[in-house]
C-alpha cells in the first residue's frame, strides 16, 4: 500500500483514461461506470470520473443529480478550467466532472473549432499531476460529436454489453466503429476488453449467448456484473453498489472487475490480449 491506500498492483502510472463505451443504449453503461469508479476509488485509487452525457446519468448515480455550472460544457467551450468544474461525489477519494444538459449543445458548437476533436483529451491534460490516477469517461452510444471526444481523450477502452445474440452478433462492428473513430480523434487507446452486464446465466439464452460470447472473444472478456435489483437501487441512492450494498455478491464483482482494470490499464507494461483481428 501507498500513502494514497492503493493496492499494490506495482508502480501506478499517473492519469490513465478509461472510456466506458457501448455500441448502443440499454446496456447499464453508466451503471457500470458508477460501480468500478466507486469500486476503484474505495480499494484506494484516487479517481475523477466524467460524464459526457447531457442526460447527466452519471451524476446522478454518483450522489450529483443537479450539477450546476460550470460543467463539462463550459470547460470545452467557454474556457474553464477543468479543475474549476470538478465536484465531489458521495464517495470518498472519487471526483466528478459533470455533465448538465447545456452540453447537448456541444454537438453543433464544437465542431466549428479547429482540433475539437481533442478538445476533452486537452482538458483533461490540465488535471494536475497526481488529483487522480485513473479518470473514467461515460461515453454516450454512436458516432457523434460527444462519443469522439470520450474516445480521443482516452488512453484505454472498455465496452460494455448485454448477453444478448444480437448485441454480441454486433459486437464486431461496434469495436471496428470505436477504431474508426480513435482513428478520426487522433487518440491511440488500448482495448481493455468486453464488460458482459446484467449477467443472469439461468437463463439458457444468457448461457448461449455467453458460450457465444467467450468463443469470439476470449482474451478480451472482463469480470461479468450479475443483474440484481440492488443496482437500481443504489442509483436511486446515488451510491456506487460497493458503498449501498458492501456484502453482496454484486459488490464481489465489481470488485474484481476493479482489480482486472487495475491490472491491465495501470500496471506498466502488464499482460493484455494481443489485439483482436
Amino acid at each position: 500500500m501507498d500513502v494514497y491506500g492503493a493496492p499494490d498492483y506495482g508502480p501506478i502510472m499517473p492519469a490513465v483514461r478509461i472510456t466506458i463505451a457501448a455500441h448502443k443504449g440499454g446496456v447499464g453503461k453508466s451503471a457500470t461506470t458508477a460501480a468500478l469508479a466507486g469500486a476503484l476509488a474505495l480499494t484506494g485509487h484516487r479517481v475523477l470520473a466524467v460524464d459526457t452525457d447531457p442526460q447527466g446519468a452519471l451524476g446522478a448515480l454518483l450522489g450529483v443529480p443537479s450539477p450546476q455550472p460550470p460543467g463539462l460544457y463550459e470547460v470545452l467551450t467557454g474556457g474553464v478550467p477543468a479543475t474549476a468544474a470538478v465536484v465531489r461525489s458521495s464517495t470518498p477519494g472519487l471526483l466528478l466532472l459533470p455533465a448538465t444538459r447545456d452540453l447537448a449543445a456541444a454537438d453543433l458548437e464544437l465542431p466549428r473549432r479547429a482540433g475539437w476533436r481533442r478538445a476533452l483529451a486537452a482538458a483533461l491534460a490540465t488535471i494536475p499531476a497526481g488529483a487522480a490516477d485513473v479518470i473514467l469517461i461515460d461515453s454516450p452510444p454512436g458516432l457523434g460529436v460527444l462519443p469522439v471526444l470520450a474516445l480521443g481523450a482516452a488512453t484505454h477502452v472498455a465496452v460494455v454489453t448485454e448477453l444478448e445474440h444480437l448485441s454480441i452478433r454486433a459486437l464486431p462492428d461496434a469495436l471496428d466503429t470505436v477504431r474508426q473513430v480513435v482513428t478520426t480523434a487522433g487518440g491511440s487507446p488500448r482495448l481493455l476488453g468486453i464488460v458482459p452486464n446484467s449477467v443472469d446465466l439461468r437463463t439458457l439464452h444468457q448461457r448461449d449467448a455467453y458460450g457465444r460470447l467467450r468463443e469470439l472473444y476470449e482474451p478480451w472478456i472482463l469480470p461479468g456484473l450479475p443483474a440484481r435489483v440492488s443496482v437500481k437501487e443504489a442509483g436511486l441512492a446515488g451510491l456506487p453498489i460497493s458503498l449501498y450494498d458492501p456484502h453482496g455478491d454484486i459488490t464481489v464483482a465489481v470488485t474484481a472487475l476493479a482489480q482486472e482494470v487495475a491490472r491491465r490499464a495501470l500496471v506498466p507494461d502488464a499482460p493484455t490480449p494481443a489485439q483482436h483481428e
